[in-house]
């Protein structure tokens, strides 16, 4: 049977190895919330370059629209001419 003594100094060194895997465990929680700040960021500017590409996308499809209107009109006029 063990003596209060070694059951004191059980308690104690269950109780620093407690504290050492909660020191641990929150290192890892910081590490995850600083992970999960950059991806926020990150995804934060993909929205914004992904806002900025289809406001280009629809602006090229406008032109693509405008050559277009000019190239049935220039076919018409042409196949007028011929006619």
């Amino acid at each position: 049977m063990a003596t209060i003594d070694e059951r004191l100094e059980a308690l104690v060194t269950s109780v620093e190895l407690l504290n050492a895997d909660v020191h641990g465990m929150q290192d890892g929680l910081k590490a995850l919330r600083d992970g999960l700040k950059a991806l926020q960021e990150a995804q934060a500017k993909t929205q914004i370059m992904l806002a900025e590409i289809t406001e280009d996308i629809g602006a090229l499809a406008r032109i693509a629209r405008v050559h277009q209107d000019r190239l049935d009109d220039q076919q018409a006029r042409i196949e007028k001419f011929e006619g």
